[in-house]
């Protein structure tokens, strides 16, 4: 197990380094708000989107 504190931006820092990411095969943004949002866009998949929020028990994504 690790002790990363997760956030929405280091979530995306960490993917951003992904082969997926790299390759574009996924977009990778932050929606900012009161609680900012990692929008996660699958592009191999119909351009799905994942909205994916980081607290500090879970990370919860839903589509």
């Amino acid at each position: 197990m690790t002790d990363t504190a997760w956030t929405v931006r280091s979530l995306k820092t960490a993917l951003d380094t992904s082969e997926a990411a790299q390759t574009g095969e996924i977009g990778l943004r932050i929606i900012e708000g009161a609680d900012p949002v990692l929008l996660v866009t699958m592009h191999q998949h119909g351009d799905l989107e994942a909205f994916v929020n980081v607290s500090e028990a879970q990370i919860a994504a839903s589509v």
